[in-house]
Order: C-alpha cells, then sequence, then structure tokens
C-alpha cells in the first residue's frame, strides 16, 4: 500500500511532498516543475493541498513566519496542536540554554520568543494542515490545490 499525499509545499530550497507519519519526500522543484511533487506520482491525488511559500518568504511577515512558525504535522486533527513542553521550568532546556556553544540553546530561545511574542505557537510546536495552510496564507503564500495533474491556485 502506498502513502497519500497529505501536504505539498514549495519553498525557496524546493518542494516537499508530507505523506504522513513523519514520511516525506523532498526536491529541488518548483510549481512549473515540480521534482518531489511530481505530479505524475500516484501518491498524489485530486484534492491534496499546496503551499507556495516563495512569494511569502518575500517579504518580513513570511520571513518570520519561516523562522518563528509552527512546523506542520500532517497527521494531527483539524484544530489541534502539539506543543513543545514548557521550556522555562524544564531542566533539560535549561541546560540547553545555559552553553552558548551549543545550536540547541538559541533554538529554544528562539522559541520562547516567538512564544512570548505570539502566545499561540513557537517554531516547536506542530499544527494540523488547515492551521498551517491559514498562518501561510494569511502572511502572503500562495496557496492551492491538485486537481486532474494541475496545480490550481486560489
Amino acid at each position: 500500500m502506498t502513502d497519500t499525499a497529505k501536504l505539498i509545499t514549495f519553498g525557496k530550497g524546493g518542494d516537499t511532498v508530507e505523506l504522513g507519519r513523519y514520511h516525506n519526500i523532498s526536491g529541488y522543484g518548483n510549481p512549473d516543475n515540480p521534482h518531489a511533487a511530481d505530479l505524475s506520482n500516484p501518491e498524489i491525488q485530486n484534492g491534496c493541498p499546496v503551499i507556495d511559500k516563495r512569494p511569502a518568504v518575500e517579504t518580513p511577515d513570511g520571513i518570520a513566519m519561516a523562522f518563528m512558525g509552527p512546523m506542520v504535522n500532517v497527521d494531527l486533527p483539524c484544530g489541534a496542536v502539539d506543543k513543545l513542553i514548557d521550556t522555562t521550568d524544564n531542566l533539560m532546556c535549561k541546560a540547553m540554554k545555559s552553553d552558548d556553544g551549543n545550536g540547541f540553546g538559541g533554538l529554544i530561545r528562539t522559541h520562547e520568543d516567538s512564544r512570548a511574542k505570539n502566545s499561540k505557537y513557537g517554531p516547536l510546536d506542530f499544527v494540523d494542515v488547515a492551521t498551517y495552510i491559514e498562518l501561510w496564507r494569511s502572511v502572503g503564500a500562495r496557496i492551492g490545490h491538485v486537481q486532474n495533474g494541475e496545480f490550481i491556485w486560489e
């Protein structure tokens, strides 16, 4: 049995097809010349949502979303959020932040800064597909879906 694509995204670095269960396919494609999102792939079926983040990341809000916004978990039910634990009282997070020589401390601090500015999500939180699409739409991403072997844009 093959997986069914649950989300396709295009960014500056290429394209990704999210299949669920933390599986994905990625490549160096774009909507005009997809690689991972090759529409002849039977895993990509009609109705699969598509996000083209490229126009959004040309703006300050889009850049902020790319670095400070949540990640997507295509297996989460609509409206669900998988939040990282509270980092302020977590012993491991405190240890990572105390050592300036590791990248994890910076990542935890970025997460905390994002939460301070936007109490809803941080960059280490996961959201469902519908929420992820709306967040990217709000910062100027192009949104669409797959229909009969084509990307149809709103």
